[in-house]
């Protein structure tokens, strides 16, 4: 896991931003982070969060991906990180503030694949990690949101979340990367 800081451009962070948190933006409501199915109901509570999808399946989903793409300076953005070229998902998440603890690890796919996270904005709500031992998850890090924050990992490593509590918002946009198609 490592994480960069400021790899695009200050003006290209606040476009993001701005576009991203503007109240004309399609979001979508998803009722959980994670398929309910698929957590311990008794140790993690799950909160509701706003989605907008990009790519999924290889196919292309929202009218505004090329603006993210340039903002992003893509091409130039794989290259600084050193990233696989596949993007398999991508979808940007929104959190509001609330008072419940961290949402549920997970993984966001059992294939192997490199997960990058972009922090639209800054935020008190980290990124929490964990080993799973036996039936029990520990956390082992955590990296707190910032804009302009890319933070990537091995998409075999269990993650999770967490709703900002003194923030309003929290927004990512959530890649899920792999060399081959």
């Amino acid at each position: 896991m490592y994480f960069a800081d400021n790899v695009i451009c200050d003006q290209s962070q606040k476009n993001l931003e701005n576009f991203f948190l503007d109240s004309r933006f399609d979001w979508y409501l998803n009722t959980t982070t994670v398929p309910e199915k698929t957590f311990d109901k008794n140790h993690f509570i799950d909160t509701p969060q706003f989605i907008h999808q990009f790519i999924s399946d290889k196919k292309f989903l929202s009218p505004y991906l090329n603006y993210i793409m340039k903002n992003l300076d893509w091409e130039r953005t794989l290259d600084t990180l050193s990233l696989p070229k596949y993007i398999i998902r991508m979808k940007s998440n929104l959190l509001l503030s609330t008072k419940e603890g961290v949402n549920p690890p997970h993984l966001d796919f059992d294939l192997p694949h490199m997960v990058m996270i972009y922090y639209i904005n800054d935020s008190d709500g980290p990124t929490v990690f964990f080993k799973k031992e036996k039936d029990k998850f520990v956390k082992i890090n955590e990296v707190e949101p910032k804009r302009g924050r890319f933070l990537i990992f091995d998409g075999k490593t269990y993650h999770a979340s967490t709703p900002p509590r003194k923030t309003k918002t929290r927004c990512v946009i959530n890649f899920n990367l792999t060399d081959h198609d």
